[in-house]
């Protein structure tokens, strides 16, 4: 119950799934807010500016951190889309559980991230004729 009180008051940021490392958004330069630091570089670059970070928190806050704005807005472009394109199939659920599991977890490279886009796409797909 702490850690829900905790999310919703803001306290303990840092340590929360769910928020992960947004804090230290604000550390990175302009440019890469909008470009990003790089694929896996997010340990490296804290390093170097002399913030030891392990835990990278949620895909989506991964996501915001390594790709920067643009990327980010992709993601969630391709998120909703496949919201809409899951409801005309009823593939809600999945949907529902990739998006979960996007917010509790950094998966977005793990094959198990490629197991639930399939259950979310393949019914799409076939709907389209594929």
């Amino acid at each position: 119950m702490k850690k829900i009180t905790d999310i919703f008051q803001g306290n303990k940021e840092d340590n929360l799934r769910i928020t992960g490392y947004i804090s230290y958004y604000k550390q990175i330069p302009f440019i890469n807010k909008f470009l990003g630091v790089g694929l896996f570089q997010l340990a490296n670059y804290f390093d170097s500016i002399g913030t030891n970070i392990k835990n990278y928190g949620n895909t989506y806050v991964y996501g915001l951190m390594s790709h920067g704005l643009i990327s980010f807005f992709l993601m969630i472009r391709m998120h909703i889309r496949l919201f809409y394109d899951s409801k005309i199939v009823r593939g809600t659920i999945f949907w529902a559980i990739f998006v979960l599991v996007c917010m509790i977890d950094g998966w977005e490279f793990s094959y198990k991230y490629y197991y639930v886009l399939t259950f979310i796409m393949v019914p799409i797909l076939k709907k389209e004729g594929f």
